[in-house]
C-alpha cells in the first residue's frame, strides 16, 4: 500500500508540474491511466477545497494473481480419491472354483426328483442341476423323497434322513425319489441305514429302470428279514443281482414301503431311514 500512495504522489507532483508550466507540447487530453492516478491524487491529498470533477469516471481494476493456497485443497481431494480408488481395486480378490471330476465318479449322472401332483414343476436351470450332481459315496438329499399313501399323514423328512410313519389312511405306505436324468448303477451298489421305533418293523426296498422295469422278484426286496431293532443297521443292495431285462444302465428311481400291504408294519409303527448312498462294489 506505501508503494502505491508513493507513486500516486509521485504522479501527482509530475502532473502539477506540467499544468504550471503550460508547455505547449503538453497532450491536449490525458490518457486513462494518467486520469486515473490524478483522481486518486486528488481523493488521497485533497484539502479543504472541493474535489474536482472530471469527465470521465474514475474505473480501477484489481487483478489479484492465482495463488497456491487456493489451488491446495482441490489437489489433496483429488489426490486422496485416488489412493481410496487404488486401495479398493488392489484389495479385490479373485475366487475361482475349481472342480476335479475322475473317470470312475463321472458314471453317476445328475439326478432330480419328478414334481408331485400339487407341487410346482422343479426348475432345470444350471443352478438347480448343479445341485443334484450325484457320485460315488456322495449321499442323496432325502429332502427330495415324495410320501404317498398311508406314509402322507404323519412321515417327515430332512436333508440326511427320513421318519416314515404307517397310518390306517391306505394299506400301502411309500416314499419315492425319482430321478431327472437317469443314473448308471452298473457295479454298484446301494448303501443306508434303517432302525425301527420300537422294534419289530420292518421295510421293503425297489428300485426301477427308465423302462418301469423292476430289479428285483415281485418288485422288491428285503434288506432286513430280520426286521429292524432300535439300533441302527447298514442295508447293502448291489445292483447286479437283476430280474429279468432290468437296465441297471439307466435308473430312474428308488422307493421305500413301509405299509401293511408290503410289510405287515401296523398303523403307528415308524421306520428311520438315514446316509442314503452308493458306492462301488
Amino acid at each position: 500500500m506505501s508503494k502505491l500512495i508513493e507513486s500516486l504522489k509521485a504522479s501527482a507532483k509530475e502532473f502539477s508540474k506540467k499544468e504550471g508550466s503550460g508547455d505547449p507540447g503538453a497532450p491536449a487530453k490525458k490518457s486513462p491511466y494518467e486520469m486515473t492516478q490524478q483522481q486518486l491524487a486528488d481523493i488521497y491529498f485533497s484539502g479543504p477545497e472541493k474535489l474536482k470533477r472530471y469527465d470521465e469516471p474514475l474505473v480501477i481494476k484489481v487483478i489479484e494473481k492465482p495463488r497456491l493456497s487456493s489451488t491446495l485443497p482441490w489437489v489433496i481431494s483429488s489426490v486422496a480419491m485416488l489412493l481410496a480408488a487404488f486401495s479398493l481395486f488392489s484389495a479385490k480378490r479373485v475366487f475361482v472354483d475349481v472342480k476335479v471330476i475322475d473317470e470312475k465318479h463321472a458314471r453317476l449322472y445328475s439326478a432330480s426328483r419328478a414334481p408331485a401332483e400339487d407341487e410346482n414343476p422343479v426348475s432345470t436351470d444350471a443352478s438347480s442341476e448343479s445341485a443334484w450332481q450325484i457320485k460315488y459315496g456322495d449321499t442323496f438329499s432325502m429332502q427330495d423323497f415324495i410320501f404317498e399313501g398311508a406314509a402322507k399323514l404323519q412321515s417327515s423328512k430332512d436333508k440326511s434322513s427320513l421318519t416314515l410313519v404307517n397310518s390306517s389312511v391306505a394299506p400301502f405306505a411309500r416314499a419315492n425319489l425319482f430321478f431327472r436324468s437317469a443314473l448308471n448303477l452298473k457295479g454298484a451298489k446301494i448303501v443306508f441305514y434303517a432302525k425301527g421305533g420300537r422294534g419289530g418293523e420292518n421295510i421293503a426296498f425297489s428300485i426301477k429302470d427308465s423302462g418301469n422295469l423292476s430289479a428285483f422278484p415281485k418288485g422288491r426286496t428285503y434288506p432286513f428279514p430280520a426286521s429292524l431293532t432300535t439300533d441302527w443297521q447298514r442295508a447293502e443292495i448291489p445292483i447286479y443281482h437283476t430280474e429279468g431285462k432290468f437296465d441297471e444302465e439307466n435308473v430312474a428311481s428308488l422307493r421305500f414301503d413301509v405299509g401293511s400291504k408290503d410289510t405287515e408294519n401296523k398303523p403307528g409303527d415308524t421306520v428311520f431311514i438315514r446316509d442314503l448312498q452308493v458306492v462301488p462294489i
